[in-house]
């Protein structure tokens, strides 16, 4: 797969509705969720599961177009160190390390959505 638009907090939400809607234009998109119906499984809180994902990612579409940081917990959740490494640090993770693959790409770009 080339030029695919990855979007992390795509099980679900707001994720999972972009997913959808860039796929029916016939783009090409890997979910990154916890849960729900994605395409890589993995527990962005944690260091493990966000090398993973990444890795996973970048097996499957080695130069991607875009990137979503999308992955979010409510400020609400139960684990405050959870919310921070989801909201923040998994954000900035993706963030960098997909700097290079979407430098190469023609067109490549990089949204990251927060919430409060």
């Amino acid at each position: 797969m080339q030029n695919a638009v990855i979007i992390t907090g795509g099980g679900s939400g707001l994720g999972k509705s972009l997913a959808k809607l860039l796929r029916s234009k016939g783009e090409s998109v890997i979910t990154v969720d916890w849960a729900g119906d994605a395409d890589v499984y993995a527990d962005l809180s944690t260091q493990a599961g966000r090398e993973s994902a990444i890795k996973d990612c970048l097996k499957k579409c080695p130069s991607p177009r875009s990137l979503v940081s999308n992955a979010g917990l409510s400020p609400i959740h139960e684990d405050a160190l959870q919310i921070l490494n989801v909201n923040w640090v998994a954000a900035t993770v993706f963030l960098e390390n997909f700097l290079k693959p979407l430098s190469e790409h023609p067109s490549g770009s990089a949204v990251a959505i927060s919430s409060i």
